[in-house]
This record gives C-alpha cells, sequence and structure tokens, in this order.
C-alpha cells in the first residue's frame, strides 16, 4: 500500500480488509450503523465512513502483515471536484522547433477545447525554428489572433524556455504542453482544471497514449530505475494494471511534463523549473518541489491527450545525450534524495526495476 491517499480510500482501495483505528475515529453509534449498514464486511463498511473524512490522520505500517485471498472488488466511482462558476484565465505554454505538422495538429485539437476563448491564451515559444512550413503556419497562425509566439534562438533549456513563458502570460492557470501531443477530447482542460484548482493542489497530469492506443504515461513513480519513470507503460488505454491503479485518479508524487497543469500560485511558490535541468527530470523535480512545499499532484486516469513521445527532440541514442540524461539523473537525485529512494505512493515492497 502508498501512503494514505484520500482519493484511493474513497475508490475503496486504500483500507482493504484489515486496519486498526483508534474509537475516536469511530465512535459507537457510527460502528452500530456500519454494522447494520454493511453488505460485504465490517471492515468495508467501516472503511467506507473513514473514506469521507479526507483530513484523516493515517500511518502506513510497509510490512505484509495480511494476504487477501479473496478478488478486489471493482473500485468505487469517485465525482470529479466542481468547477468554480466564474473561469479562471489559463495560459497554455507549448515549446517548440520546426515539425510544423506536428505543432498544427496539436494546436488543432486545443482550439477545439470548450473553455472559453476568452479566458484562454496559447502561447507558443519557438526555439528556433527554421523550416518554412513551420514560420510561416506560426506567422499565419499569430495573425489569426488564436497563438501568442516568443522567439527564443538560444540553445534548447526546457525550463528556461517554460519559465520565461511563465513570465509574460497572465493566466492564472498555467498548463505546460509538448508540440508532440493531441487532445483526445474537448472537455480535457475542465477535468484538468477542476483538480490544479482543488485548494493545495500541485501538479496535475492525465494518462497519456501512444498512438496505437496504449498507455505513455500513467503517473511518475520515484526511485524507479533509480531516478524515476512512468507508471502503466504499454497497457491497454482501459486497462486497469495492478490493483486497477491505472484507471483511478489519485494523488501520486509526479507527473510528466508533457502535459501538465498548475496554478500560477503554486508554480511561484516554488520557483517554477529549475534552470539548471535543462532537458531531464526537470518536471518530476518540480512535483517533488511542490510536494516538499505540502502540495499534492494528482494522476488523472482519462487518457485525454495522445503522446507522440520525442519527435522534436528525438531519443537519447547518441553518447552526449545519454551523458546529459545521467547528469541530470544525479542532479535530480541530490535534490530530493529521499523520494530517489522511496515514492511515498508506491510500496517499499515493489520492484524498484519493474514497475509493481
Amino acid at each position: 500500500k502508498p501512503v494514505y491517499s484520500p482519493l484511493l480510500a474513497r475508490h475503496g482501495r486504500l483500507f482493504g480488509r484489515l486496519f486498526a483505528f483508534r474509537p475516536p475515529a469511530i465512535d459507537a453509534t457510527s460502528l452500530a450503523a456500519a454494522w447494520r449498514d454493511c453488505e460485504t464486511g465490517l471492515a468495508e463498511a467501516v472503511a467506507a465512513r473513514l473514506a469521507d473524512r479526507p483530513a484523516l490522520r493515517a500511518r502506513r505500517i510497509p510490512h505484509v502483515l495480511f494476504h487477501n485471498r479473496l478478488p478486489l472488488p471493482p473500485p468505487k466511482p469517485v465525482a470529479p471536484p466542481a468547477l468554480p462558476a466564474h473561469l479562471p484565465l489559463v495560459s497554455i505554454i507549448i515549446p517548440t522547433r520546426d515539425h510544423w505538422p506536428l505543432l498544427k495538429q496539436c494546436l488543432e485539437s486545443i482550439y477545439a477545447t470548450d473553455w472559453p476563448a476568452d479566458r484562454l491564451e496559447i502561447l507558443v515559444v519557438d526555439n528556433g525554428s527554421v523550416d518554412r512550413d513551420c514560420l510561416e503556419g506560426l506567422r499565419e497562425a499569430a495573425a489569426s489572433g488564436r497563438i501568442i509566439v516568443h522567439r527564443d534562438d538560444r540553445p534548447f533549456n526546457y525550463s528556461r524556455l517554460n519559465n520565461e513563458a511563465v513570465q509574460r502570460s497572465r493566466g492564472e492557470l498555467l498548463v505546460l504542453l509538448n508540440n508532440d501531443t493531441t487532445a483526445t477530447t474537448p472537455g480535457w482542460l475542465k477535468v484538468l482544471a477542476a483538480y490544479a484548482l482543488l485548494p493545495g493542489a500541485g501538479a496535475v497530469g492525465p494518462k497519456l497514449l501512444y498512438a496505437d492506443g496504449t498507455v505513455q504515461h500513467g503517473g511518475v513513480l520515484t526511485a524507479l530505475h533509480g531516478a524515476a519513470a512512468h507508471a502503466h507503460v504499454g497497457l491497454p488505454r482501459d486497462a486497469g494494471g495492478y490493483a486497477g491503479l491505472a484507471t483511478m485518479t489519485r494523488e501520486v508524487s509526479a507527473v510528466t511534463g508533457a502535459c501538465l497543469c498548475v496554478t500560477r500560485s503554486a508554480f511561484e511558490a516554488v520557483g517554477g523549473l529549475r534552470e539548471s535541468l535543462r532537458v531531464s527530470f526537470n518536471d518530476a523535480v518540480l512535483c517533488l518541489d511542490l510536494e516538499a512545499q505540502r502540495y499534492v499532484n494528482y494522476f488523472v486516469h482519462q487518457p485525454l491527450f495522445y503522446h507522440y513521445e520525442s519527435k522534436t527532440r528525438g531519443l537519447d541514442d547518441t553518447w552526449p545525450k545519454r551523458e546529459l540524461a545521467l547528469r541530470e539523473a544525479i542532479q535530480a537525485i541530490l535534490l530530493h534524495r529521499r523520494a530517489a529512494r522511496e515514492d511515498r505512493y508506491y510500496s517499499p515492497n515493489l520492484s524498484l526495476d519493474r514497475p509493481y
């Protein structure tokens, strides 16, 4: 089990069939009511009442004390948070370089969002494009008023590109988005915003899919492979995976920056992305910086985007790229040593080599 996760408790996945509690947590009257109402067992009935208390103080004992030989019941549905009546201004920030067909596809899917147009701004950071089609496409999109283009010809630094774009933006809510992504539904922003606007929320990231419909990102597990890695990779889009976690919105340590929603106040409270991390692990470190300041990061289980991974920058398939990735992994580990040893939302009894 992970540390206490209010959403997993509400899904009926956290307490299971064995847990202990001090009597003040459930009084005698509630206990009697739970006994009368329970259909499967007293433990499940009490767990349902505890799950309604998100401020519950709970401690995990990370040792195997009990084997559950019964199949897991389906997770209980949990309604998403309500959006405020007055939707905030949202700034979507997309760094790019050439590859106009990819960016055009991304932008067209963003234009279709059901968020009010007067509450949305799209900032495209052009990091040195030279392709004629891309330059012309950016010019036309900017002239139409649909996007704002900022040019930055300096060497690629993902953190700096986004930080400077945030400074130029006006939105109360920020979305960091890769140019090689495509929204799968017009309602994607309302789903992410509902969680990002919760009190104390940090970074929010959705399930991302490869082009073949399998999972590319199902949350980030820190400590995996020595630093951090994506969870649930390769699962079919609607498969539950380990204990059904791939289809449950829940608290996590980190999400990917390929599609990340966060309030401006939270982003600025931790100083934004660390610009010493030019390419890799800057998103995971941002999430861990937020967690260190007591913000809560969320994985949203709906597959809201396709992510055609590394289409612009390419893979780490040369020695200079591998060396940089290694240096940045070491820096991330040194910044958050505890998270590099153990992810709070991942049992220490599970493998750090193969997820779950």
